[in-house]
């Protein structure tokens, strides 16, 4: 399974946390997960950003509700 998370005028500091967070969380990452990965993809002219990710259903689901809550206004990208 796969999904694409993307992120329109996304200045550098914030794609860095969120990609950050995505990291530190595939560090620690639940075996359940099976083989899971996600790649970036940061065009600067554009400031558009590209999360790709790969691999289970609860893989994604976690991956993409971490991202939600990073992205809400006052959240953890905009400390």
């Amino acid at each position: 399974m796969s999904a694409v998370i993307e992120v329109n005028e996304g200045h550098p500091e914030e794609i860095s946390r969120i990609s950050n967070s995505l990291i530190a969380l595939l560090n620690s990452k639940d075996p359940g997960w099976g083989t899971s990965r996600y790649d970036l993809l940061y065009h600067p002219e554009t400031r558009k950003a590209r999360f790709v990710l790969n691999g289970t259903p609860l893989f994604i689901r976690t991956l993409l509700e971490m991202v939600e809550v990073l992205m809400q206004p006052g959240g953890p990208v905009d400390e």
